[in-house]
């Protein structure tokens, strides 16, 4: 009887989305992953946001952690302002699908006190990704 090959390892490398939003971009080295929240730009009223950030976690086995740190700049109204947020996700990586819980951290901060626009970041609770 031929042998049978060895289990395919499965990481976290990827795409990832939430829902059919792309929502993160990260790879995996050992049981370190980095990465990065997906970058956008959009008009909020006459001034401009842009959204970025820093994933770092770990994974064993099929758990996985993650903090996400999301890093909003708004400009068009004088100095640009910086605002930081972070949220904490820990999950069970099974192929494409990463479930779990995303925890907010820390809620949204600015360096200066203006009024900000809204800003949708992600919600706490359940949470499905996708890779594709």
């Amino acid at each position: 009887m031929p042998p049978y090959p060895a289990p395919v390892s499965q990481t976290a490398t990827g795409t990832w989305f939430l829902g059919d939003r792309r929502f993160m971009t990260i790879t995996q080295d050992g049981a370190s992953v980095t990465g990065m929240p997906s970058p956008a730009e959009f008009d909020a009223g006459g001034v401009t946001v842009i959204e970025s950030g820093l994933i770092t976690g770990g994974v064993d086995g099929n758990r996985v952690t993650l903090a996400v740190t999301e890093r909003i700049t708004v400009s068009g109204t004088g100095p640009d302002v910086i605002c930081t947020a972070a949220h904490a996700f820990t999950g069970v990586l099974a192929g494409n699908t990463l479930s779990g819980t995303l925890t907010e951290v820390t809620p949204l901060t600015c360096n200066a006190d203006v009024e900000v626009p809204y800003i949708a970041l992600p919600t706490t609770g359940p949470t499905i990704y996708t890779r594709q």
